[in-house]
């Protein structure tokens, strides 16, 4: 962690008062720099590109849970949790759809509004001289669906 910070800021500071401060030898930051990647290292570079690859596929929808659950489908065994800080150390975040509220009514129309005749008396007299009806909302692939049922109050 000390020799990542001295990396950074190499550049801005001087490189013997980062290193003084940190309490770091020269050889040792410069063993570091030269040092290969761990394996682990490797691991999560690899898997980085993978869950990158599998967010891209998703449009970005895609959190941690559901890139494991792709990530196990492919035959690689990892965590939820490993997946969620590589993807947050790689700045990759899911995003979930806002669910839609379905309208069913527009009041902001210039249109004739019809006539409440019933004024919510359903008492008929004889059959056939009331009709009420219902609109059920079906959302499919193609598009919103619209059923109505008719009923006769008898």
């Amino acid at each position: 962690m000390r020799f990542a910070f001295i990396h950074v800021h190499r550049e801005r500071f001087d490189l013997s008062i980062l290193l003084r401060v940190m309490n770091v030898s020269r050889s040792g930051y410069h063993a570091w720099i030269n040092r290969d990647l761990s394996a682990r290292a490797l691991d999560d570079a690899e898997l980085i590109r993978r869950i990158k690859e599998i967010h891209r596929v998703s449009r970005r929808t895609y959190g941690a849970p559901r890139i494991t659950a792709e990530l196990c489908k492919q035959g690689t065994r990892v965590s939820k949790h490993r997946v969620a800080r590589l993807m947050r150390e790689s700045g990759v975040t899911g995003q979930c759809r806002t669910k839609r509220r379905t309208r069913t009514t527009d009041s902001g129309h210039h249109q004739p509004i019809a006539l409440n005749r019933l004024e919510r008396d359903f008492n008929a007299l004889k059959p056939g001289q009331k009709w009420v009806s219902d609109i059920t909302y079906l959302p499919t692939v193609e598009g919103w669906l619209y059923l109505t049922d008719l009923y006769k109050i008898l």
